[in-house]
């Protein structure tokens, strides 16, 4: 957990690595979470972590991402079904 005077923000860090390259690539995802506070601190904690190693900033939640993901994947299997 980060705290300070304006936000208390959740930190995971998930190690892994790249499966796309060979030779494999460690790497890792790091997630914060506002639990409560001003939400302009996640953005400068995730400054402050962008200073210190290569980042991409996701500003769309996980759980967007499977809703959204889903909802393509029906969408599909419904033109392809309309095709056939």
């Amino acid at each position: 957990m980060l705290a300070d005077d304006n936000a208390v923000i959740e930190v995971a860090v998930i190690p892994g690595d790249n499966r796309e390259t060979e030779p494999k690539v460690a790497r890792s995802v790091n997630r914060i979470e506002l639990k409560s506070g001003n939400p302009d601190s996640l953005l400068i904690w995730a400054q402050k972590l962008a200073q210190q190693c290569p980042v991409f900033l996701n500003l769309v939640s996980k759980a967007e991402q499977v809703f959204s993901g889903r909802r393509n994947q029906m969408a599909h299997a419904r033109a392809v079904e309309n095709a056939g």
